[in-house]
Formats: structure tokens, sequence, C-alpha cells
């Protein structure tokens, strides 16, 4: 009995699977607690607040980053961070995934948490919001990601022509980060950030797009598999969107749609093939392996 608790204490690690975010929980510790040496969590103060969709995480800390872990009702895992300013850091965080009880670690390490802070909240909201909220990289809630999906998608537009201008626009603005690619970097980026940097690779995409769709009031999530622009190449590893339209969920690849690449340089190269196509046109060169939980 007492090596199974010692194993149950130990490490919890967050592991980011193909850049997409995926979460695996390999050991947690069932203690409840709001502090250790570098972080103290000042509110929520009591273990099992109840919240209405959204628990509000302040606190003071050392460290310049204070990253959290978030389990939801039904095993979901997503990451969040905050950044600590003047020694004290403020997080909202969407409880997206519907009622019941949501775990929450921090730690100061982005994929590990030892368990030292973990405490439990009570969402009563029974709305699941995991494909219209934001989370910490589809961040639709940006002041700027907002203001520009109304310039894009104003209201009196059907969903199909908000999705069109979107795609259109990401298509036709964003680039094919090559160099970012080559790196093998698989950094994750906030969609604010890709909107105001201007490139990105497959997973940006993917991100920017399911922002500005969610800020224009589609439900918009992100997908992860192997995929091939033809039958002489081989898959990779790829990330896309569904957007749900008069209650279908219907595939969009604004990667693909914005160009190729070739001799390592972006060639755009704007079309609408990957935009909305038939479910078993798109089957033809994209394998969904997951429904990314951002």
């Amino acid at each position: 009995m007492k090596k199974l608790k010692k194993l149950l204490a130990m490490v919890l690690t967050v592991a980011l699977i193909a850049g997409i975010g995926i979460a695996e929980v390999w050991a947690a510790d069932y203690r409840v607690s709001f502090s250790n040496s570098e972080i103290s969590i000042t509110s929520p103060s009591a273990n099992q607040v109840q919240c209405n969709g959204v628990v509000s995480i302040r606190g003071t800390s050392k460290l310049s980053t204070v990253y959290f872990a978030v389990r939801g009702p039904n095993q979901e895992l997503a990451g969040y961070q905050a950044e600590v300013v003047n020694g004290a850091f403020a997080l909202d965080i969407n409880l997206r995934y519907g009622k019941g009880t949501y775990t929450i670690w921090a730690g100061s390490h982005p994929q590990k948490f030892d368990g030292s802070i973990r405490f439990l909240v009570e969402n009563i909201e029974k709305q699941d919001n995991r494909n219209t909220a934001p989370s910490y990289y589809v961040d639709s809630d940006n002041p700027v990601i907002q203001e520009f999906a109304k310039t894009l998608a104003p209201s009196g537009l059907s969903d199909m022509e908000k999705l069109r201008n979107i795609h259109k626009w990401v298509t036709t603005n964003i680039k094919y980060d090559c160099r970012y690619h080559e790196s093998g970097r698989e950094n994750l980026e906030k969609a604010s950030y890709i909107l105001k940097k201007g490139d990105g690779v497959c997973s940006h995409y993917a991100i920017l797009t399911a922002a500005l769709c969610r800020a224009a009031g589609l439900p918009a999530r992100i997908i992860n598999g192997p995929a091939s622009p033809s039958d002489s190449t081989p898959p990779v590893n790829h990330a896309w969107n569904e957007v749900l339209i008069n209650g279908q969920w219907v595939p969009v690849d604004t990667c693909w749609d914005a160009g190729y690449t070739k001799d390592n340089a972006f060639v755009p190269a704007q079309s609408t093939r990957f935009l909305a196509p038939s479910k078993a046109v798109f089957a033809k060169t994209h394998t969904a392996s997951v429904v990314t939980l951002h």
C-alpha cells in the first residue's frame, strides 16, 4: 500500500503530442494544496468552489510564468499559462467541457506538474462549449481577434459566407513559414500572435482559423492526423479545421489552400480546394486521428 501511495504521488506529466496539445496524464498526486515554495494561489481559496462556466485564478509567484493543467469531467486535458507581473498573476479559464468536476494543477513547467498545487472546482454550467469558447491558444476573446472577425464576418451574412470570408483572408494573408518548419520546432502560438506575425505552420493556420470562426459565432475545432496532397507524396502529420455549418461539420484546410512550398520557399497560390469539400473528397487527402481540445 505504501508503494502504491508513493506511485500515485509521482510527477504529473502533460505531454504535447504532435504539437497539437493532446495531453496524457501519467500519474497524479491526489492531495489538495494551493501553494508551494514558488507559487501561491489566493483565489479560489477553497476546494471545490462552484463556478458558472469560468474560474478566475489569482495568485502570487517568484516565477516569471505560472503554468496550469486543467482536467475536465470526462478526462479532457488542456494547458494554460499566466504571466507574472510584479509578483502577481491572474488567469480566467473557461470550463469548456460542461457541467462537472474539474481538476487544476499549477507549476513551473508547461509539461510537468509535481502535484504540489492541485485543487478542484465544480462547474454548474451545463453547456459544453469546447468548440465555441476561447482556449489558451484559440484566444477568440482577444479584442483584436474580436474586432477582426466583425470586419470579416459581419452580422447579416450566412454562416457559409462568414466561413468563406475568413478562409479567403487567412489563405491570402498568412504565409507558410518554411524556416520554422525546417527547424523542427512544434511550438503552439496564440491566434492573436499569429495574426500579428502573419506567418506560421499548419497548426498556426488551424489555430487562427478556429479563433476567427469562434469569434464570428461559428463553432470550430482543430483536427490532427496524417495528410498527403497526392498519391505520390508520403503522408505527414498535419492540422486543419472542422467548422459547424447548418448542423454539419465541414472540413477546412487554410494551410494547404494558402499555397505550396518549392525549394524550401513558400509559393502563394490561394485556392478553395479544401474549403468545405465533401467528406469523401477530403478523406482522399486527410485522415483525422484526433479532435484536439484547443
